[in-house]
This record gives structure tokens, C-alpha cells and sequence, in this order.
């Protein structure tokens, strides 16, 4: 049995004062919710293990420089081969826009993450409308899903105006709704704190307007998952006060070092903890789509491209995928240092999930009958009244010995 979850027998521990509180959306978690990047998946051997919902095209080859390196130049093959593998898998497509072409650049010669000129806006912006008009209808009624750009507030990956970036988002919009209304348009994603002044000034400028879905990336350089909640409090409430509360919000990208031991293992962390609690958070945030970057990264990845697995995280990932898939979550919240989320899972049982915030430990109390599953494979009914968890998620269920589906 692993460290983070003991047992003992006597009477359960109170809690401390309720401290933090977050409202679930009141409908089960659909496997839409769990989204994958998979850079490598032209190697069969790097493509995911796990099941996820939908798929996110960046870093996949398959940007506007790639798709059009040429103004007279089309080369659809390898987003044609990923349309493909997503079919045969069953997975959705986000394809997201970005990197523009030299030939159409404002500033062909200016440095970027990628290739010159790549992070600079069209230098005439009915460029980037054939391109968004090609693309679109090319893959009307396979494609349904799009995003304007990936991190614009970043000067390495846009370095044009906010204004600029709204007139891109009223494009794509409009050359959507032309050729394939059916298609859903999501804004571009800024990244972490630090955007969320350009995030304000996006949608000041009404760019949002444009938009079925707002985009975020909700990275953090924090060793403490539960510091995402104060970002993505943030962007809600950034949100609310536009009038926009409405509209979905989704991760569109967002990942941790899960293979770089300083980052992987915090203090308040283990590398396993940190995907399970970060896929529990997010949803109970309200945030309806995470997209995990990414399946095959060196320091992110839950493979690296050598082929190594790392199986902690990894088996965290699917473990807390199963107990949230088609659950209910009722409330999530924060006594002290325990964690606390109460939800209905799909075969109708009653569970609930905690944990520590800072790896303390901290006493639970549970029914004589209850069935505990931790993240690192253990399974079974204790028999006794209360455990100590310790950082890491546990699942208590509350069912009889005659009810344990969830066990298979």
C-alpha cells in the first residue's frame, strides 16, 4: 500500500474551519472533458494508451506555415493523415491556427519561437482569410472545432496588436459561418498570469464577440496544484465582468514537469498527485475541457519520446479518468488543509474524494462498509472507520459488498 494512504481503526477525526468552497457544473464529467496533444502520433508506437475525447493540433505540424508555405503552395497531407488516426480512435479535433507563413508576414524577418516572420500578424489580412476559407472548406463537417491562435500574448508567439488579433478572431468567425456554420469557433488562448492584462484588453475590445468558447491556458509555475483555482478564479471572474460568464471555458492547453524531478516531486506534490488533483480541480472550477500538454513531451509528457513510461503519473491519470467519467460531482471543498469533493459516480454510488494541500497528514472518517481506491492501485474495504490520507487523492466509496462495479 502506498505511502499517502494508511488506515486505522477508532472514531473519525472533525476537520478545521471550511476555508475555500467550488460549485461543480451539475452534469456528469463527459470523456470530452479529458483532451490530449500528441506531436508524434505519425509513430503508432508514440500515440496515447489512454482514452481521451478530443485532440488538440499544435506542435503537431499542421500550422498555417506548414499547411501554406507558399502563397500558390498547399501541403494537406499530414492534417489529412491526423484526420485519419482521429477517426479510427474516435476522438474530436481542435485544430488551432497560428504560426503565419514569411511570405504573408508583416515582419518576415523578425524572430519567433518557431520560424522568422511566424509570430508577426498578415501583413494583409485577406491572406489569412484564404487561408481560414481554404482550411474550412476543406474539412467542413470533419473539423468542427477551431481556435484562432495559440498564446497571444506572448510576443514569441504573436507580436501584433490586440486589435489585430480581434480582427483575426472576426475572420475566422465570419469564414466559418460561411462555409460551415456547424463549426465552433474557439478565442485565442493566452497563458498563465502574466496574460491576463491582454486577456482584459481582448475582450474590451470585443474579440470574444466572435467567439463560441474562451480559450485559456492555465499553466502555473507553482509546485502547489491547488494555486491553479486562484488563475482560473481569475479568468472567471475577468469573464463575468464582460457579460460573459455564459460561454464555455476550456484549458486548451496546460501541463507540469512531470519528468523533471525539482518540478515533478514538490513538497506539496508528487508528480501523480499533481495530475490527479489538477484533473479534479479543473472540472469542479467549472472549466469544462483540459487538454493535457502533451502525451509524448520530454518534461511533460506522460511518455518521452525515448519510449519511456512514467507509470506514477500516467496510472493517476487513468485512475482519476475512471472514478470522474460519467460522475456527478455535487461540491468540492476546503477545511483547513483537507480537500473534500462529494459526487455521484456513473453506476449511481455515492463517493467522495479527498486529499491534503500541503502533504500533511490529516484523518478521514468513512463508512465500515466503504471501499477506498487510491491513485497508485489500491483497492478494498478497509474495515475500519478512518484513514489518514496524505497529499495524494483518495476514492472512498459508499456502497455494500454486493455493489462494487466500480471495482472491474
Amino acid at each position: 500500500m502506498c505511502a499517502g494512504l494508511l488506515m486505522l481503526a477508532g472514531a473519525s477525526a472533525s476537520g478545521a474551519q471550511q476555508t475555500d468552497r467550488l460549485l461543480p457544473p451539475g452534469k456528469p464529467v463527459p470523456l470530452s472533458y479529458f483532451g490530449m496533444h500528441n506531436p508524434r502520433f505519425h509513430d503508432p508506437a508514440m500515440r496515447p494508451s489512454i482514452e481521451f475525447g478530443t485532440w488538440r493540433l499544435w506542435d503537431a505540424g499542421v500550422t498555417w506555415s506548414q499547411l501554406q508555405p507558399k502563397k500558390q503552395e498547399w501541403r494537406f497531407g499530414r492534417l489529412d493523415f491526423a484526420l485519419n488516426v482521429a477517426n479510427a480512435k474516435g476522438y474530436e479535433v481542435l485544430l488551432t491556427f497560428g504560426r503565419t507563413p514569411s511570405w504573408a508576414s508583416e515582419k518576415p524577418g523578425e524572430r519567433s519561437f518557431y520560424g522568422a516572420g511566424e509570430a508577426a500578424p498578415p501583413r494583409n489580412m485577406d491572406d489569412f482569410a484564404h487561408f481560414v476559407r481554404q482550411v474550412a472548406t476543406r474539412y467542413a463537417g470533419r473539423i468542427r472545432l477551431y481556435e484562432v491562435w495559440n498564446e497571444p500574448a506572448s510576443s514569441g508567439m504573436f507580436s501584433g496588436t490586440v486589435d489585430q488579433m480581434v480582427e483575426m478572431t472576426r475572420i475566422v468567425d465570419e469564414e466559418m459561418g460561411r462555409v460551415d456554420p456547424q463549426a465552433r469557433v474557439v478565442c485565442p488562448s493566452p497563458a498563465k498570469h502574466e496574460s491576463l492584462a491582454w486577456f482584459r484588453r481582448f475582450l474590451a475590445a470585443g474579440g470574444a464577440n466572435h467567439c463560441d468558447i474562451i480559450g485559456y491556458h492555465f499553466y502555473t509555475d507553482s509546485g502547489q496544484p491547488e494555486d491553479k483555482l486562484k488563475l482560473v478564479r481569475e479568468v472567471s471572474g475577468i469573464l463575468e465582468e464582460n457579460g460573459l460568464a455564459s460561454k464555455p471555458l476550456w484549458d486548451t492547453e496546460s501541463g507540469h514537469a512531470i519528468g523533471v524531478p525539482k518540478y515533478a516531486d514538490s513538497a506539496a506534490a508528487s508528480a501523480a498527485g499533481h495530475v490527479a488533483r489538477w484533473l479534479i480541480l479543473e472540472w469542479a472550477s467549472g472549466v469544462e475541457r483540459f487538454y493535457w500538454y502533451a502525451w509524448d513531451h520530454d518534461r511533460l509528457g506522460f511518455k518521452h519520446p525515448s519510449g519511456v513510461v512514467r507509470d506514477k503519473a500516467l496510472g493517476a491519470y487513468r485512475r482519476v479518468q475512471r472514478w470522474m467519467l460519467g460522475s456527478t460531482f455535487k461540491s468540492c471543498s476546503r477545511m483547513g488543509q483537507m480537500w473534500s469533493c462529494e459526487l455521484s459516480l456513473g453506476n449511481g454510488d455515492a463517493a467522495k474524494i479527498v486529499w491534503t494541500a500541503d502533504n500533511r497528514e490529516a484523518e478521514v472518517g468513512i463508512g465500515a462498509e466503504a471501499w477506498v481506491e487510491d491513485i497508485y492501485g489500491y483497492k478494498g474495504r478497509p474495515g475500519v472507520n478512518r484513514l489518514i490520507v496524505k497529499g495524494d487523492p483518495v476514492l472512498i466509496v459508499a456502497i455494500d459488498a454486493a455493489s462494487k462495479s466500480w471495482m472491474n
